[in-house]
């Protein structure tokens, strides 16, 4: 199977599927990273919507309903930002998600881009693009999720898609008020104002992820 060519969600799960047996066969210290092409590869998901809220608002935190729990920083509402080539962590409710999130192949390549990065202009230009690659990336999550969970008879389905309706209505606004806030950066305003939307993006991919991580590792699929 050549994981290098596959989207990052299918990629994911198919990490997810195998490596119970990979386990037996050979345990990977902690903290050992793994070459991957994408943050699935990694066998890691992603950060929750609003990068900021601990899943309950408009920014995809929790759903109703029953829908695991994660938190993010609260760089995507104007909060705290990380050290530039920084990324924020993810805590969610299960720690071994959050490990393995915690060494997806996006990040690792976003911090080695950052470090090469010498201007303001480079650091925002990067920051945009691992923007666009976690839309990407969430994009490919949610369409293996709804594939999921069309064999969920629970309320969970129906309770995620009430999520990710209420995350993509408030999306727009939520941006606004990115930018809006990162203008007190002063001359860092528009590295800030990227990054912090890099991260709202990259919330919102693990907070799908970590669905997934559960439909897919702990149902056994």
């Amino acid at each position: 199977m050549n994981l290098k060519k596959m989207p990052a969600a299918l990629a994911l799960a198919a990490l997810l599927l195998f490596a119970p047996a990979c386990a037996k066969q050979k345990a990977v210290p902690a903290g050992t990273s793994r070459p991957a092409s994408s943050l699935a590869e990694a066998s890691q998901p992603v950060s929750q919507g609003a990068a900021s809220q601990p899943a309950s608002s408009g920014g995809g935190g929790c759903c109703a309903g029953g829908a695991s729990s994660g938190t993010a920083s609260s760089a995507a509402q104007g909060g705290t930002v990380p050290q530039q080539g920084a990324v924020l962590p993810v805590k969610t409710d299960d720690e071994t998600f959050d490990r393995k999130f915690a060494a997806n192949s996006l990040d690792k390549a976003y911090r080695a881009e950052m470090e090469k990065a010498v201007s303001n202009v480079e650091m925002a230009k990067v920051s945009e693009k691992y923007a666009a690659l976690w839309q990407k990336e969430i994009a490919a999550v949610w369409g293996r999720l709804e594939r999921a969970m069309k064999t969920d008879s629970s309320k969970k389905p129906a309770a995620l898609k009430a999520e990710q309706q209420k995350w993509e209505a408030g999306k727009s606004a939520a941006l606004q008020k990115i930018a809006a806030d990162a203008q007190t950066g002063g001359s860092m305003a528009q590295v800030d104002a990227a990054s912090r939307t890099m991260e709202f993006y990259r919330a919102r991919a693990a907070r799908l992820s970590r669905e997934l991580y559960d439909l897919l590792w702990k149902a056994g699929r």
